[in-house]
């Protein structure tokens, strides 16, 4: 399968963590695509005044992972604004995965991801349950080789 990774990160947890799941989905040969967007403007939680300069357009993709960090109790803002550049997910599996610093799920995790959700279902996506994955500072090896394990899991399924 075709698979596109769509990518938000400030810290690099967030790629790091996609390049991850690219290297298991790659050694299961599926074909994969990671596009990290970039913005022009400054990028705060609640920001609004900035730019996507590099909007991928979905197209061939069988499979989407769209990953973002949470702030503010929030999925991040250029995630949200690259989802209203969606136009159709139709005939696409899609997952949505958040990383995020504090603990519990209830912290933010879980209102990101059901905004993530909301969006991808909007653009018809065939979106499937969403992964949050919690590190104070760094990923684990382990905890993304984990997390690619599942999400693989989930779209072959």
């Amino acid at each position: 399968m075709k698979v596109a990774i769509i990518l938000h990160t400030q810290s690099g947890r967030t790629s790091e963590l996609a390049r991850k799941i690219a290297e298991v989905f790659r050694n299961a040969s599926h074909e994969v695509d990671i596009y990290m967007l970039r913005t022009v403007g400054n990028v705060t939680p609640r920001s609004t005044k900035f730019e996507i300069k590099n909007s991928p357009v979905l197209t061939d993709e069988d499979w989407v992972i769209f990953a973002a960090p949470v702030w503010a109790f929030k999925a991040s803002p250029v995630i949200m604004k690259y989802f209203a550049t969606l136009k159709n997910l139709k005939g696409k599996k899609v997952m949505n995965i958040v990383t995020k610093s504090l603990p519990f799920d209830w912290t933010g995790g879980t209102q990101a991801l059901a905004s993530m959700n909301s969006e991808t279902e909007t653009s018809n996506g065939d979106t499937l349950q969403g992964i949050i994955v919690q590190s104070y500072i760094k990923i684990s090896a382990d905890k993304q080789t984990e997390v690619a394990n599942k999400a693989l899991k989930a779209f072959i399924e």
